[in-house]
């Protein structure tokens, strides 16, 4: 039944959708134990359902990686809602660790496949990873000068 309201709500109405995962989570569990890595997880999922309204659709998505749907909200908003709950979280701290969070950004002003949006959204979430990590990409700004970028940055870590 959840995923078929979620599916006719994609459907309808425009929105932009969002895949984060905790930069070098593996870190923080080798580091500091699972017990402070659930900590984490389960501080962010609490931060997530403080930060957002009810409109938002929020869930874990596997792992350390999260997906929620921001409804009725344009490229603009979304980037500047997303880089605001980017910052809270930096200040956080759960059992006196705090993380950085990586963030891949999509945006559907019209009806499209639920797959491609999230696959969308993933990319722009890898992409911001091989950036260097603690960002928002949103994959409507993803184009060519991007993918220089990650080249240049390839070469620079070869050399």
């Amino acid at each position: 039944c959840g995923a078929d309201f979620f599916r006719e709500y994609v459907y309808w109405f425009s929105f932009s959708i969002c895949i984060f995962d905790i930069d070098y989570f593996k870190k923080v569990n080798d580091q500091y134990g699972h017990l402070t890595g659930d900590a984490v997880l389960a501080g962010i999922a609490e931060e997530m359902r403080r930060f957002f309204d009810d409109s938002c659709i929020l869930a874990r998505f596997g792992g350390e990686e999260f997906i929620f749907l921001l409804p009725d909200l344009d490229k603009n908003r979304s980037i500047a809602m997303i880089e605001e709950f980017r910052k809270h979280i930096k200040c956080q701290k759960w059992q006196g660790v705090s993380v950085s969070i990586s963030f891949g950004l999509q945006t559907i002003n019209y009806p499209s496949e639920l797959d491609d949006i999230i696959i969308q959204a993933d990319q722009a979430l890898y992409t911001a990873k091989r950036l260097g990590r603690d960002q928002v990409v949103h994959r409507g700004e993803m184009d060519e000068s991007i993918y220089k970028k990650i080249i240049s940055q390839q070469q620079l870590m070869v050399k």
